[in-house]
């Protein structure tokens, strides 16, 4: 095993490369995204927020529209959260407890 390959495992030991991986079974495209979590939720939500805009009537629409996805997202964050924390006890024990 040469020295480029090791690095690359270590660059690949990123928790964004892993969660992508176990969530979809490939890798990032491209380096993780270092930015503070803030940042990367507000540029995320001003797309659907944008496009929710586009589709909705009036504001009224709008905020029936934005609440029932946020549902939707908080959903679907706590099904995979509650999957990630699993996920993260099954390689603890493997960790502590398998060679």
């Amino acid at each position: 095993m040469d020295q480029e390959h090791i690095k690359q495992i270590f660059e690949r030991a990123d928790l964004q490369h892993i969660c992508e991986f176990l969530t979809t079974g490939m890798g990032l495209d491209g380096p993780p995204d270092k930015r503070p979590y803030a940042d990367r939720l507000a540029e995320s939500s001003a797309h659907i927020v944008s496009r929710l805009r586009k589709y909705s009537a009036d504001e009224q629409e709008f905020t029936a529209m934005y609440d029932d996805f946020g549902e939707s997202t908080v959903a679907n964050m706590n099904v995979f959260l509650e999957i990630g924390m699993k996920v993260g006890a099954r390689i603890m024990v493997q960790l502590l407890f398998e060679d």
